[in-house]
C-alpha cells in the first residue's frame, strides 16, 4: 500500500502516523463536554459552544461505528479526506466552497474552516430523509445546517465586513486588505445571498433586541436538541450492549427452543427503563448516606437521583431473573445488575465536577427574572462611538441606538448618519446593558458618548433631567465598581451562592426611584427598582436644608429612613439570591442631582452627592440589624458632602 502523503500548502510531508483516539473515549466524554460547553452560554459565546457540540454530535451520532472517529488533525493533514470530497458531492454550495479554497489556499490550514465545511455537509445526510440527496444549495439546507452557517459567521465576526450604511452590502475592500477579510466578504456574499437570511443577520449584527432574542431561543433549542440526540445515542448503545449480552447468556444456558426475537421483545422494554438517561452521579454518596456521614447540597441531590435509579434497576433485574425462570434457568440478580451497569457508556471526568456543571447548566441555561440581558455572541461586544437615547411615548421607555457616521457605516449618502436601533429599556437598565455588553468605550481607541435629545413628551419619566454626560459618568461608575473577578471554584463545587455587589442608582429612571444593580458571586448581573415617594417626611429641619433648598434634604431623609431600608431588603430578596454573613455585599450609591440646586461648583457636585449618600449607608452592613437602623445624624447633609470632597 502506497504511503499517504500530505500535499497542499506545506508541500510534501511523510505520514508519521497518528494517535488513534478510540471511539469509546469520545462516548465517555460526550455529556461532560456538553455540560462544560453550556458555560459558554452565560459567557456570551453560544455560537461557539454550539459549533463545538455539533462537532461532537457528528462524531457520536453520524460517524460509522466501525470507522475511526472524525479527526480534525487528520483533516488538517489531508483536507481532501473531507466527506464532500470523498463522496464527490455536487451542488452550488460545494462549487462555492471549492472556489473559495482555490482563491484562498490558506483556508485549508484553518481548523475552524475545516470543521465548518465538514459539519455543514455531514449534517445534511444525517437529517435527510429522502433516499437520494438533493444538490447541495442554500434553499435545501436544514435548520441545523442554516444555523451552522450562522454560528460560524458569528465566530468569524461577520459583522466586520457588513456595510450598515449601505443596506447591509459587504464592505468594499482594496487590494491591500488581508486575505481573511476578502475571504470573509466572499463568504458573506455566498452564504447570505438569500435576502431574508441576510436581513435577519443584519438585524442581529446591529444589536436589535428582537433579532437577538429570536436567535437566542433558536440556538438554545438547537443546543438542547443536540444534547438530547447525543444522550439518546449513548442510552441506545448501553441498551443494545446489555440486550446482546443477556440474550447470548440465555441462548447459552437454554436447552429448550429459544426464539431470539421473542426474547428481545420481552427484554428490550425492560432495559429501556434503566437506559433513559446518562447517569453522571457518583454512587459513592449512598455509602456516605448509609454511614450517616453528612452530605452537602449537591451530594443530597445526587443521593436522591442515585437511589431512584437503583430502585428501577432492582425492579428490572428482578423481572429479568423471573424471565429466565420461564426456561428453568437460574441467574443471579447480581450478574444481571453487573451486566446492565457495565453495558452503559462509562462517563469520563470527575463525578463531582460533572454534577456541578449539570447543576449550573440547569439553573443558568434560561435567563432569570430581572437579569441584565447580554448579547449571545462576543462578536457583538464592540464599543459604539455614539449611543443615542430617545424617549418612546408608547412604551414609556428609552430607545437606545447606535449612531454611525458616514465613515463608520462604510459609506452611504454624503453627510448622512446611520441610526441603528438596539433595544428599549428604562434608563438604568439600558446603561447597565450597554456597559456590561461592551457597547461603551472608556478611552484609548474607543471613547463613547451618549446623546440624549430633550424629550417632547410631558411625563415624569421623560422630563426627569439626566444629561448624556451624566449617563456616561454613570456607565463609568458601573464599570469601575463591577470590576472583573474570577469565580471561586470552591464556591461552585460547594454550591455557595450569594449577593456580591450592589450599586444603588438614585433619581435616574425617575425622581425618587432607586434602581439596584446587583451582581452575584457567579458573575451574573441583575437590575431591580423601587419607589420611595410614599415615604412620608413631615418636615425638613432648617439645619438639614442644602443651600436653603429643602427638596434635596427631603430626598436624603427618605433615603436614610428605616422604611427605605426595608424596601431595599424586600426588593433585594425578590432576586432569590442569599446574603451571606461571611460575605456581606459591597455597596455603593450614585445619585443624580440634576433636579436640585446645589451650593457647590458643577465639577464637584457628583462627589458631593455620592459622599452624602454613601455616608448614610455604610458599605459593609447590608443584611445586618444595624443596616435597618438609620445612623444618628451628628452633622448636616451639607457638612457630610463637603467633608467627602476632602477624602
Amino acid at each position: 500500500m502506497e504511503e499517504e502523503t500530505e500535499s497542499f500548502i506545506l508541500g510534501k510531508l511523510p505520514n508519521w502516523g497518528e494517535i488513534i483516539i478510540p471511539r469509546e473515549m469520545f462516548l465517555g466524554h460526550a455529556i461532560p463536554i456538553f455540560l462544560r460547553e453550556s458555560e459558554k452560554i452565560s459567557h456570551r459565546n453560544l455560537p461557539k459552544a454550539l459549533l463545538n457540540c455539533w462537532w461532537l454530535e457528528m462524531i457520536v451520532c453520524i460517524d460509522e461505528e466501525d470507522e475511526l472517529p472524525t479527526s480534525l488533525t487528520r483533516l488538517l493533514w489531508n483536507p481532501e479526506g473531507r466527506y464532500f470530497i470523498r463522496e464527490n458531492r455536487k451542488g452550488p454550495l460545494i462549487d462555492a466552497i471549492v472556489r473559495m479554497e482555490d482563491d484562498y489556499p490558506a483556508l485549508q490550514l484553518d481548523p475552524w474552516w475545516l470543521k465548518f465545511t465538514e459539519m455543514l455537509v455531514r449534517f445534511e445526510s444525517y437529517e435527510q430523509e429522502e433516499e437520494e440527496e438533493p444538490d447541495f444549495e442554500l434553499n435545501t439546507l436544514s435548520e441545523t445546517q442554516k444555523n451552522i452557517v450562522f454560528c460560524f459567521a458569528q465566530h468569524m465576526r461577520i459583522s466586520d465586513v457588513i456595510n450598515f450604511g449601505d443596506d447591509g452590502n459587504p464592505l468594499w475592500l482594496d487590494e491591500n486588505s488581508t486575505w481573511r477579510s476578502r475571504a470573509l466578504v466572499d463568504f458573506y456574499k455566498i452564504f447570505f445571498s438569500i435576502p431574508e437570511d441576510r436581513r435577519e443577520l443584519i438585524r442581529f449584527s446591529e444589536g436589535r433586541d428582537d433579532a437577538g432574542n429570536k436567535m437566542e431561543k433558536i440556538l438554545k433549542k438547537l443546543f438542547l436538541e443536540s444534547m438530547t440526540r447525543v444522550e439518546n445515542k449513548l442510552c441506545k448503545i448501553g441498551h443494545t450492549r446489555a440486550l446482546t449480552q443477556i440474550s447470548n447468556q440465555l441462548a447459552r444456558l437454554s436447552e429448550k427452543g429459544f426464539e431470539k426475537e421473542k426474547a428481545a421483545n420481552i427484554l428490550s422494554p425492560l432495559l429501556d427503563v434503566v437506559n433513559q438517561r446518562v447517569s453522571i452521579e457518583d454512587r459513592k454518596v449512598l455509602v456516605k448516606l448509609k454511614k450517616k456521614i453528612p452530605l452537602n447540597k449537591l451530594e443530597q441531590m445526587q443521593a436522591k437521583i442515585v437511589y431512584e435509579e437503583l430502585q428501577k434497576l432492582k425492579s428490572v433485574q428482578g423481572n429479568i431473573v423471573d424471565y429466565f425462570k420461564q426456561y428453568d434457568l437460574i441467574v443471579k440478580e447480581s450478574w444481571v445488575r453487573k451486566t446492565i451497569t457495565n453495558a452503559k457508556v462509562s462517563v469520563a471526568g470527575d463525578p463531582l465536577e460533572n454534577v456541578i456543571f449539570k447543576f449550573h447548566f440547569e439553573r443558568n441555561f434560561e435567563r432569570k427574572p430581572f437579569q441584565v440581558l447580554l448579547p449571545i455572541s462576543k462578536s457583538l461586544s464592540i464599543p459604539r462611538s455614539r449611543i443615542k437615547v430617545e424617549f418612546v411615548r408608547k412604551s414609556g421607555k428609552w430607545q437606545f441606538s447606535s449612531m454611525l457616521s458616514r465613515k463608520e457605516a462604510g459609506g452611504g449618502k454624503s453627510g448622512a448618519e446611520t441610526v441603528i436601533p438596539m433595544f428599549e429599556e428604562n434608563l438604568v437598565e439600558g446603561i447597565a446593558r450597554c456597559t456590561f455588553s461592551g457597547y461603551v468605550g472608556f478611552g484609548g481607541k474607543y471613547l463613547s458618548t451618549f446623546e440624549k435629545p430633550a424629550a417632547q413628551v410631558h411625563s415624569d419619566v421623560a422630563m426627569n433631567p439626566v444629561s448624556g454626560g451624566a449617563l456616561f459618568t454613570l456607565a463609568t461608575e458601573i464599570i469601575s465598581f463591577f470590576s472583573h473577578f474570577s469565580v471561586s471554584s470552591r464556591e461552585l463545587m460547594e454550591n455557595i451562592h450569594y449577593i456580591r455587589d450592589v450599586l444603588m442608582v438614585c433619581n435616574v429612571n425617575k425622581l425618587n426611584i432607586i434602581s439596584l444593580i446587583v451582581r452575584d458571586n457567579l458573575g451574573e448581573q441583575f437590575v431591580i427598582a423601587f419607589d420611595i415617594r410614599q415615604i412620608v417626611i413631615k418636615k425638613v429641619p432648617p439645619k438639614l436644608r442644602i443651600g436653603g433648598d429643602s427638596a434635596l434634604a427631603e430626598f436624603f431623609m427618605r433615603l436614610n429612613s428605616r422604611e427605605c431600608r426595608i424596601l431595599f431588603m424586600r426588593h433585594l430578596s425578590a432576586l432569590k439570591i442569599p446574603i451571606r454573613a461571611s460575605h456581606l455585599p459591597r455597596l455603593r450609591i450614585w445619585v443624580n442631582g440634576a433636579n436640585y440646586k446645589l451650593p457647590i461648583t458643577p465639577k464637584f457636585q457628583q462627589n458631593y452627592l455620592n459622599g452624602i449618600a454613601n455616608t448614610l449607608w455604610p458599605n459593609d452592613s447590608i443584611g445586618t440589624r444595624e443596616h435597618l437602623l438609620p445612623p444618628p445624624l451628628t452633622r448636616t447633609f451639607d457638612q457630610i458632602g463637603r467633608a467627602s470632597l476632602h477624602g
